[in-house]
């Protein structure tokens, strides 16, 4: 893999990131929880097997598939899903099936539960 084809996609993929921390600190989900979620999420933003493994998949996934994606990577509750982004918990569910779909066929996105 070369430097300049993944760029964009892995900045993106940071922006986005970044965007989410700020999102889940304006968000009503319990201080303790989001300092966790904030240092998981760092931590993945600087793994590069995730990033290669989303760039993978930048065809078949949404800026929106990403920002979930990035929730459950880190552990996030459908609870504090819901929350941040103003969902019903039945709707979290229903978006981590049909990512789990679309991604059937690599193994870093087995660890989504159904």
């Amino acid at each position: 893999m070369t430097e300049t084809t993944n760029s964009p996609s892995r900045l993106s993929i940071s922006i986005i990131a970044g965007s989410l921390v700020r999102d889940i600190n304006c968000s009503s989900i319990s201080d303790e929880m989001r300092d966790l979620y904030g240092r998981k999420l760092a931590s993945i933003v600087e793994d590069d097997s995730v990033l290669a493994a989303l760039c993978l998949y930048n065809d078949k996934i949404t800026v929106t598939d990403i920002k979930y994606l990035l929730c459950f990577f880190v552990g996030m509750s459908a609870t504090d899903i819901s929350i941040l982004f103003n969902i019903e918990i039945n709707s979290v569910y229903t978006v981590r099936y049909r990512i789990r779909k679309k991604l059937k066929d690599n193994p870093h996105f087995a660890i989504i539960p159904l």
